[in-house]
């Protein structure tokens, strides 16, 4: 039996709406051509939340192999696993500098987050490091 997961990110905390771009890359697979085939099965629906910030959610449904890949294809865009009792895992390509976390610890301090760890995806590795 096939075991189907569900998984929420925050994918932006800014002043500014980045719906438009987040659907696009969604809507056609990640890091691939326009219209190319899809390589992995999931669902997904997108949240915004319109306040003083422009809070953008990501919820993916799916097989944890294919969620495994898209949380892969979409670690360039350095994105936060939003996990129980508050916490958030970063999801990453590479050590960035603390400036591009930026958003995510403006959403913790706001919302009352902890940063969990991070898991950075290099090529065929996944790099974890946990507080």
């Amino acid at each position: 039996m096939n075991e189907i997961q569900h998984r929420r990110y925050l994918l932006s905390y800014h002043k500014q709406s980045f719906y438009g771009f987040w659907k696009s890359i969604l809507d056609n697979p990640p890091c691939m051509p326009a219209h190319a085939a899809r390589n992995k099965q999931f669902s997904y629906e997108l949240e915004a939340i319109y306040t003083e910030k422009h809070e953008l959610y990501l919820d993916l449904i799916g097989a944890p192999q294919d969620l495994n890949g898209v949380e892969k294809q979409l670690a360039k865009f350095k994105i936060a696993r939003i996990e129980p009792s508050n916490w958030l895992v970063l999801i990453l390509d590479c050590h960035p500098h603390p400036s591009a976390l930026y958003m995510f610890y403006e959403f913790c301090r706001d919302k009352g987050y902890q940063i969990k760890g991070q898991e950075i995806y290099r090529e065929n590795t996944i790099i974890k490091t946990y507080q």
